[in-house]
């Protein structure tokens, strides 16, 4: 297992989500060679020397070469082993800020900015804190266990924001006035390795009679298509669900937990907090452009904009038939306008 540190040197962020967004900006930018790259990447090497020039039966802290800092972007990527994080990644960190650069570490959820300051998010893994116990690079033994591991990584982040934490397969869910938020997951077995898919779900609680039409022709829960961070680029994730990762150890579950709290927090959450009331709801389903909308276009919001007799309903409506890819699908769009009407 490996993962990616990312450096730069402006601008410095003021948090973890300023980091990330920040490093969405800065990767594919064209410029010029930064030679505090270059300087970085022979103090680097001069401690581990670099993947490229350790013998066959030698093994390097770093995942990838060569390691020389050189690149015309904005922002360099250094790869690391996980086995070797706990001790290179401070390493990094110092060397990196006495040279006034920035280490974004996304997996963790750590940015490590000059002058030594660590910034993290509620549930991140630390950077300098040991990846795992001693023995804990062994392979999973089951789908329990990684079950188990997920819930009680991403625990403190989820409590902090009010959610109860159960078992199953969706074991974080939060009340609120017009509907319940949750965070499932599902489980693939392909021993020894396990893929893991993390999905946000809104149940809505319609009032009568809005909640059988729902129930009958959409279903309560609502599985959230897209972050936010895709929403600015128009990527559709995975129907597999919002994020998913492959692990085959406890130390690699672990990273991959620490990541995903940073993604939750980043991405999902924001939108929870909006999820509220039937008319915040409304806002968020029906938000425009379609392509900053979680929710693209979740035919919940044609139920809810119509349950609070909204004056864009019939525009909305039109949105939904021109969208729809095929008669088939506006045959269903047509089923529902048609039993909202039947309310009037």
């Amino acid at each position: 297992m490996s993962y990616v540190l990312h450096i730069w040197e402006h601008p410095v962020p003021t948090g973890v989500l300023d980091a990330d967004r920040i490093h969405t900006l800065l990767t594919g930018q064209d410029g010029s060679q930064n030679p505090k790259f270059l300087e970085l990447a022979k103090r680097l090497t001069a401690r581990y020397p670099c993947l490229t020039t350790v013998g066959d039966d030698e093994e390097s802290v770093w995942s990838d070469g060569p390691l020389d800092g050189r690149t015309d972007e904005p922002i360099y990527g250094i790869g690391v082993q996980s086995g070797s994080a706990s001790a290179v990644i401070p390493f990094v960190a110092d060397a990196a800020g006495a040279l006034g650069l920035t280490v974004y570490d996304m997996q963790a959820g750590t940015v490590h900015l000059p002058g030594g300051k660590v910034l993290a998010l509620p549930g991140a893994l630390p950077a300098s804190a040991p990846l795992a116990a001693p023995g804990d690079n062994s392979a999973l033994s089951s789908k329990a266990q990684v079950g188990e591991l997920l819930i009680e990584g991403l625990r403190p982040l989820m409590e902090s924001r009010g959610f109860r934490v159960g078992k199953g397969g969706t074991p974080f869910k939060r009340k609120r006035t017009d509907c319940q938020l949750a965070i499932g997951y599902s489980m693939s077995d392909h021993r020894p390795t396990y893929v893991v898919a993390v999905v946000p779900i809104v149940e809505l609680e319609y009032p009568a009679p809005h909640a059988a039409i729902a129930a009958q022709q959409l279903g309560k829960a609502v599985y959230m298509q897209r972050d936010l961070a895709a929403c600015a680029a128009g990527t559709t994730l995975e129907e597999s669900g919002v994020a998913g990762f492959k692990v085959d150890n406890v130390a690699g579950l672990q990273h991959e937990v620490a990541a995903m709290a940073s993604f939750l927090e980043a991405a999902v959450l924001p939108v929870f907090d909006r999820c509220d009331t039937l008319a915040t709801l409304e806002e968020e389903f029906n938000r425009r452009p379609v392509e900053r909308n979680v929710f693209g276009l979740a035919a919940h919001g044609l139920v809810l904009a119509h349950a609070l007799k909204s004056p864009r309903f019939d525009a909305l409506v039109a949105e939904h038939f021109a969208a729809q890819p095929d008669d088939w699908s506006r045959g269903k769009v047509e089923k529902l306008v048609a039993a909202l009407r039947e309310l009037e």
